[in-house]
């Protein structure tokens, strides 16, 4: 049925009775709505299209106005319109300005609009320009469902927003606004951008497609969700105000909740050394593209999943709880210049696999605690890591023996001497080399086989700290030969007898016999020394040939252990 011209006159009188949704039709004149006009509770106008400006001003429109099937040529202005007098019984969709399956060139509220239901657009309405500011809303917020808008602008608000099933072909602006925003299954063909959000609950990104660039600053968000949406082009959150005419707004980002998300181009989240409450991030295959963490003080970080696709970068981060459970990376992963934060500061690595996981000037040692159960660590990429002591590991692991944990720690030290060994770095992997060593010793202690040769051995190999000190053995060595040497002389010496003698001439005439020896105190330093040059002819009784080879074999043991110690500072 083709729409039949209506006068300004019967306009007003069908909308006084509420038959304007009758038939189509359409005016040609300005229709102008103010407090005069609205005598009525609720109205829905259907079926009109205006050729002219439609004008909603100054005016209580209690439980509210619906357009539905519409046509605004030249746009709808509401300016200074109220709906504080909502009565469900005549409305009861919660809505008090709804549009539906209408068209405009523009809509826009200005002045003070307040709400006390949502102002919604549904059901494929096709919008040229939304403009929205100075606008508030008590209860539902702004909802666009299945609509199609090419610019949107909202600005200067307090409401919430909810986009959904929605395409927004051209720039979208959100400024200033005091409320929680929701975006599902919405496409944006070009930029969005949003300014000085203040989210109380949250800001929620679900299976959208962002075109263009997508940033967020100088705002303040509860929450962050980011679920299933597709970023090709560069997104951006800046803890920070950034516009030209910088008002120096606080900012905060308390909640960060990451998962199957594609960032094409990458996203950075540049914290400015600001807090962030939690940040957690489920990887899972359909996770992609570059995640960039910059400079964020974090009280709790949690990582999870399966990461196959995902570039994950964290710099200069402080961490106070770092918990990576259950995690397996075949991607790349990277932590520069992190550390811990605070003197309770705790890492958790339980029953996960770090894979090629670069840490580049990591703070090991600032954890407190690190505690590490079932990880797979033997191929990540360490440079200008300080790491941690032995006491600040913990292998928590139930209903397990003392030779158990162990054991369990043995393999930590030995998986990151063999990462560190393969590239290169002979320094580090030394000392979880003797790490591991100390580890099999305490775990032949708590067991109950430990045999009297593996005594022997882990009793020369703390010689040297496994491997790390040259000198203590050189120490060992020397009193162990001077020891020797106090207890030889009168083995070969005819002036000296084991005779005990407290006299003062004879404590001179004892310091003079083993002065004139001292040739053999340094021979004995000699593994492959002579008899005869280093004792003499005569030897007073053959337990001397005994105590020699007891200490040519210590000798050699030590010389070892003095060698293998200075592979610390010498390449293979």
């Amino acid at each position: 049925m083709s729409a039949i011209s209506i006068n300004s006159q019967n306009f007003y009188i069908n909308l006084e009775k509420d038959r304007l949704s009758n038939y189509p039709v359409f005016t040609d004149f300005e229709v102008i709505i103010d407090n005069i006009i609205v005598t009525w509770q609720y109205r829905i106008i259907k079926n009109v299209t205006f050729k002219e400006r439609v004008i909603i001003r100054d005016c209580e429109i209690n439980s509210g106005i619906k357009f539905s099937n519409c046509k605004f040529e030249k746009g709808v202005i509401f300016y200074n319109v109220k709906s504080t007098n909502y009565d469900s019984t005549y409305n009861a969709q919660n809505e008090s300005v709804c549009f539906e399956n209408s068209e405009a060139t523009l809509i826009a509220f200005e002045n003070n609009c307040f709400l006390d239901r949502s102002l919604t657009f549904k059901k494929e309405c096709k919008i040229e320009k939304l403009d929205i500011t100075n606008f508030e809303n008590r209860n539902a917020g702004i909802s666009i469902r299945n609509s199609n808008v090419n610019y949107l602008s909202i600005s200067n608000s307090k409401t919430k927003i909810n986009l959904s099933n929605s395409i927004f072909q051209k720039s979208t602006r959100f400024e200033t606004i005091i409320g929680d925003v929701s975006f599902v299954k919405n496409e944006f063909q070009e930029d969005i951008m949003i300014w000085n959000l203040e989210c109380p609950f949250g800001l929620t990104l679900n299976y959208n497609l962002f075109k263009d660039r997508f940033k967020v600053d100088a705002s303040r968000i509860k929450a962050l969700t980011i679920f299933g949406d597709t970023f090709e082009k560069k997104a951006e959150f800046e803890n920070r105000d950034t516009s030209p005419n910088n008002l120096n707004i606080n900012t905060y980002l308390n909640k960060i909740y990451i998962s199957q998300a594609k960032f094409n181009e990458g996203i950075d989240f540049n914290g400015l050394g600001k807090s962030l409450d939690e940040l957690d991030l489920v990887i899972t295959p359909e996770l992609k593209g570059v995640l960039n963490f910059d400079n964020w003080i974090v009280e709790k970080a949690i990582i999870s999943g399966i990461n196959q696709n995902l570039k994950l970068l964290f710099k200069n981060i402080k961490f106070r709880f770092l918990f990576i459970n259950d995690f397996t990376n075949f991607s790349d992963i990277s932590f520069d210049r992190c550390k811990g934060n605070g003197n309770e500061a705790i890492l958790n690595l339980i029953n996960s696999d770090l894979g090629s996981t670069r840490f580049n000037e990591f703070d090991l040692k600032s954890f407190k605690i690190l505690r590490l159960n079932n990880v797979s660590i033997d191929k990540i990429r360490a440079s200008n890591v300080n790491w941690f002591e032995d006491n600040q590991v913990e292998i928590e692991v139930d209903q397990q023996t003392e030779s158990e944990k162990a054991k369990r720690k043995r393999e930590i030290y030995r998986q990151l001497k063999q990462a560190l060994k393969n590239q290169g770095n002979q320094i580090d992997s030394l000392i979880f080399q003797a790490r591991e060593l100390r580890c099999l010793r305490g775990e032949f202690k708590k067991s109950e086989k430990y045999s009297f040769g593996e005594r022997v051995i882990m009793m020369v190999s703390q010689s040297n700290n496994y491997g790390l000190n040259w000198l203590k053995p050189v120490l060992i060595t020397f009193f162990t030969t001077l020891s020797l040497y106090m207890i030889i002389v009168p083995g070969f010496s005819d002036e000296i007898l084991f005779s005990p003698s407290f006299t003062k001439q004879d404590f001179w005439f004892t310091y003079e016999i083993y002065s004139n020896k001292l040739v053999t105190f340094w021979n004995l330093f000699n593994p492959v020394r002579r008899y005869d040059l280093t004792y003499g002819e005569k030897i007073q009784t053959n337990w001397i040939y005994f105590l020699d080879l007891i200490h040519r074999i210590f000798l050699g043991i030590m010389i070892f252990q003095i060698i293998k110690a200075f592979r610390k500072y010498v390449s293979n």
